[in-house]
């Protein structure tokens, strides 16, 4: 049915969201810290547990060392424009999908091809 095809597009669209919003966690956490890009693991490490109580660190602080180190190698392929322009796009993709006014598959990948 068309409710079951929407909720699957929406739930796509949250995961989508979702990982962006991490990513924008994760390069305000290494904005605070200072961290310098890229880095070796240890190095981060170190970093990483000299910092464990500062604020506005948590994205990177409150999670284990690894993936966090890993979160981090990831948010360095995203610009800031990149990240507003994925914020814009999903909100473009999540007008499109619940009014239903245009192919919701297009719109996916329309959203994808923004974003990558």
């Amino acid at each position: 049915t068309d409710d079951n095809a929407i909720a699957s597009e929406l739930s796509m669209l949250f995961s989508v969201s979702k990982k962006i919003k991490e990513i924008i966690k994760i390069k305000a956490s290494a904005e605070i810290l200072e961290l310098q890009k890229p880095m070796a693991y240890p190095q981060f490490q170190k970093i990483l547990g000299s910092a464990a109580q500062n604020e506005g660190t948590e994205a990177l602080t409150s999670i284990h060392p690894y993936r966090a180190y890993k979160l981090y190698e990831q948010s360095l392929k995203f610009s800031n424009r990149s990240l507003v322009d994925a914020i814009s796009a999903l909100l473009d993709a999540n007008i499109d999908i619940v009014s239903g006014s245009k192919n919701k598959k297009i719109t996916l990948e329309n959203l994808i091809m923004k974003c990558c």
